[in-house]
């Protein structure tokens, strides 16, 4: 009785996760890896179980497995974090023109050494444009996005926009 309980709450979970990939794609893990190229419902299955089981999460944190820790939801999140952690003293740096945290909030947008010194004057111009009062992290980034937008010399060097 007890396996087919188990039995049965697997086939429940399968089908949980089945749905979370609706979509065509299983996601990246190890199922993805050993399923790649197969077709059907099955094995579609199997692979979003088998990601579903934890190897997704080591995957993305490896970079392992199909997953890449570098993907747009990743650095997003990076920019988010390096935002939140230093807001105060970014916002200093930008309205200076230079420092280490604007420098570091530069790197969060893939910008070159090279880059690093036109994101800052550039980012200084538009100081009020980004920082408004009572801005959040996301905001201050999403400003910063669409000034750089605007200035394809210098986001022609920054590769994570």
């Amino acid at each position: 009785m007890k396996k087919l309980f188990a039995v049965i709450v697997s086939i429940g979970f399968s089908l949980i996760f089945s749905q979370a990939y609706a979509d065509g794609t299983s996601g990246c893990g190890w199922g993805t890896t050993l399923f790649k190229g197969k077709t059907g419902k099955l094995n579609h299955l199997l692979a979003a179980t088998t990601n579903g089981s934890y190897t997704q999460i080591f995957g993305i944190s490896s970079g392992t497995a199909g997953c890449n820790p570098d993907s747009q939801v990743s650095i997003d999140k990076k920019q988010e974090v390096f935002v939140a952690s230093n807001f105060e003293n970014i916002s200093e740096n930008m309205a200076q023109g230079k420092g280490e945290y604007l420098a570091g909030y530069a790197k969060t947008f893939g910008c070159s050494s090279e880059s690093v010194k036109g994101f800052s004057e550039l980012t200084q111009q538009n100081f009020e444009s980004i920082f408004s009062e009572n801005g959040t992290a996301t905001e201050v980034i999403q400003n910063t996005k669409d000034i750089l937008a605007l200035n394809p010399q210098i986001s022609g060097n920054c590769t994570a926009l």
